[in-house]
């Protein structure tokens, strides 16, 4: 879905910046999130920072439309479709293969 065209890949871009930023407010509760992403970068193996994604992501097969993660992407990405942002998200969480 992120590579039919320049477009798709600008959202795509949108999308997985927010799907981290989302996951990175989850994770530490607002706080910084330079040492997460750093560690989701190398691996995650000093932080944990991988591990900690996976027990984020687990269970987000088959996102709704009104799941808090969809509800996040659509309005940072600036989306109005609440269902083309469902399905943005999923594919951003089926990328990050966790």
């Amino acid at each position: 879905m992120f590579s039919r065209s320049g477009a798709d890949q600008s959202m795509g871009s949108s999308v997985m910046s927010a799907i981290v930023g989302f996951l990175a407010q989850k994770m530490m509760g607002g706080g910084d999130t330079g040492s997460m992403l750093s560690g989701i970068t190398s691996g995650g193996n000093s932080s944990g920072a991988g591990v900690r994604i996976g027990s984020s992501l687990s269970g987000l097969g088959g996102l709704n439309k009104d799941h808090e993660l969809v509800r996040h992407v659509q309005q940072n990405t600036g989306m109005q479709d609440p269902e083309e942002a469902r399905q943005y998200t999923q594919h951003g969480v089926d990328m990050l293969g966790i």
